[in-house]
């Protein structure tokens, strides 16, 4: 899946930024945020304590486990994604600005979103649908709550200024997200010392925390006071109860940003944009556009809250807006644009294979991967390049290999390791129908094998390219490469220049099916299918000695030359062709004691190839 835009199918979870814990980290952004993006700035220093560097370490960890594929389980007190920013926090511009190259307005013209197709510095305008740029944004720079950290000063003649200091500064804070025009959420929580704790009685604390309250203008669900603890189990624990409440905020943040994308939809027309198009072909999108970008914000939105129904249900919904005669039809075959529809419905199928992955349906997945498999198949037929050139079975392979990678990234059970089965059941709704073996999950060994069939066939189809077509196009004339531009299909692969040059090297077929058939024979023998091993190992033993790889080619076939369970089968074709490639290899790497012993056996009468 490393095909795909960077962001577009990551596991979509709250994000929390977290101020005033390591200062030696800087938030990491863009030159365009940078330059562009909201500053909400700290002049606080962060904090420099035990319990500062014990959070930093912790917090790192919950957001490594937020970047997991596997489900939310319902004992999992929260799933999160936690980024420490230093003290001061950068938001993107929530207003694109308007290029300089355009003349000036008789009237103020309405700005939108730099990701939005309604601005002219966006790299949707004026006709794109969505990229992964949207769900970036929301996954990476905008948080759902920014959870600043203070200390509770114990000394006495401090006290006032300190917690002062702290009250101009949460307000400050405060003013910056009013400003920045996001909803995210503000939280404080406030260190004790040992000193704190142990000299200052609790209503003393109590009363300090009331007024920074007060003075901040908090919601007292949203301060939280933590009292030096003995033990970091403790610590750890009251952090964790902390974020299971924050995680609670989250929620509510990202529903308030799914009921503003429902409202807009339900208003049924299409917004302008600031600027007109003023190229004769260009136009802006209509209104079932703007209802698929609609309807694919509320899936996101719903994967954030860990709502997989309802969010399947608005992914399924996007998609059939996707692929319906309003949009995609109306897409030019060979646009750019075209393939960015494409590549939406890519990613809204594989977000709908996790779904029903984490939901337990096997048999869904299944099915909704052979649905858009044969959806694709129809449109590239009929309005793309066709199925016989190599971009085809590149992508079947892509596809292939996708649903082997969810698999083992979602950790299915039955199916991930440690291995067991060789494939699900179909899940309790569809105990009554009569389901095709294809439409029972596999093994990720059996997804990988059908990879390699079609990177074979793409090694194939590269290979029968004439010469001209794949000659550079500097080297060929202007007619002939807008010719070639429509022979083609580029999408997620490379062009015929650089798929299989004249000179140099392309893409090594060879390697890509020798990977597929590495992993799907460890999945088979990981399940004692040994027949099964034994063949892919013989097509993978095939593709090794095409790189004259006979080391490898001895290491793989030797062990089932010695197993000898073919020979007691009467598997006698097969193992005299594994016979004759293991004799070519063990003499091309200088075993003649191996050539002996096969030799010997390839004397056999039984044998069908003259020696």
């Amino acid at each position: 899946m490393d095909g795909y835009p960077l962001g577009s199918l990551d596991h979509n979870v709250p994000l929390i930024f977290v101020s005033g814990i390591n200062a030696a980290r800087e938030q990491a952004s863009s030159r365009e945020l940078k330059d562009q993006g909201i500053l909400i700035r700290s002049d606080l220093p962060c904090l420099d304590s035990r319990e500062a560097s014990f959070l930093a370490t912790y917090l790192d960890r919950i957001d490594t486990q937020g970047l997991s594929w596997t489900a939310v389980s319902r004992d999992e007190q929260y799933r999160l994604r936690i980024k420490a920013v230093g003290r001061s926090v950068l938001l993107p511009p929530r207003r694109a600005p308007i290029p300089e190259s355009i003349e000036p307005f008789l009237q103020l013209p309405v700005l939108h979103s730099p990701y939005s197709p309604l601005s002219p510095s966006s790299a949707l305008y004026p006709d794109g649908l969505i990229d992964a740029r949207w769900i970036e944004k929301h996954q990476e720079h905008i948080p759902s709550v920014i959870a600043c950290f203070y200390s509770l000063t114990s000394d006495p003649t401090a006290i006032a200024s300190d917690d002062n200091r702290m009250k101009s500064d949460i307000n400050n804070i405060k003013s910056g997200l009013a400003r920045s025009g996001y909803k995210t959420r503000l939280a404080v929580i406030i260190l004790g010392d040992e000193e704190t704790s142990s000299q200052s009685p609790a209503d003393a604390i109590l009363d300090r925390l009331e007024g920074i309250r007060r003075g901040a203008g908090l919601d007292p669900k949203s301060i939280f006071f933590i009292p030096n603890q003995e033990s970091p189990t403790e610590f750890q624990r009251v952090i964790d109860n902390i974020l299971g409440v924050l995680y609670g905020i989250s929620i509510e943040y990202y529903k308030d940003l799914a009921r503003h994308a429902r409202k807009k939809r339900s208003r049924g027309f299409a917004p302008h944009p600031t600027v007109p198009p003023t190229s004769g072909t260009s136009q802006t999108l209509s209104l079932p556009d703007w209802n698929f970008r609609y309807d694919l914000k509320s899936a996101v939105f719903a994967e954030f809250r860990q709502e997989n129904d309802l969010a399947i249900r608005s992914f399924e919904q996007a998609y059939e807006t996707l692929l319906s005669q309003d949009i995609f039809d109306l897409i030019p075959s060979w646009s750019p644009r075209w393939n960015e529809a494409r590549l939406l419905a890519d990613i809204i199928s594989i977000r709908c294979l996790r779904l029903h992955l984490w939901m337990g349906q096997p048999s869904m997945a299944a099915r909704r991967w052979q649905a858009h498999r044969e959806r694709v198949t129809y449109i590239v037929e009929n309005q793309g390049r066709g199925t016989t050139n190599y971009g085809w079975p590149a992508w079947e392979a892509r596809w292939a290999m996708v649903m082997a990678q969810l698999i083992e990234r979602v950790e299915v059970h039955g199916l991930a390791s440690p291995p067991s089965a060789i494939y699900l059941p179909p899940e309790k709704a569809l105990l009554g129908e009569r389901s095709k073996p294809w439409e029972l999950l596999h093994h990720t060994g059996y997804w990988y094998r059908i990879a390699a069939v079609h990177l074979g066939k793409r090694r194939e189809l590269a290979r029968n390219m004439s010469e001209e077509d794949r000659g550079a196009p500097d080297a060929s004339p202007a007619s002939q490469v807008a010719s070639k531009a429509y022979m083609y299909d580029t999408y997620l692969c490379p062009p015929p220049h650089k798929e299989y040059p004249l000179q140099g090297e392309g893409v090594d077929h060879s390697q890509l099916i020798i990977d597929c058939l590495i992993d799907a024979r460890t999945q088979f023998q990981a399940r004692k299918q040994h027949r099964m091993a034994a063949e892919v190992a013989l097509e993978c033993a095939k593709e090794m000695a095409s790189q004259e790889a006979w080391g490898d080619v001895v290491a793989l076939l030797r062990p089932i030359w010695e197993d000898s369970s073919f020979r007691s089968e009467w598997w006698l074709d097969a193992a005299e062709d594994m016979l004759w490639l293991l004799r070519r290899a063990a003499a091309g790497f200088g075993r003649a004691d191996l050539v002996v012993a096969i030799d010997w056996e390839l004397m056999d009468r039984r044998s069908n190839r003259i020696y």
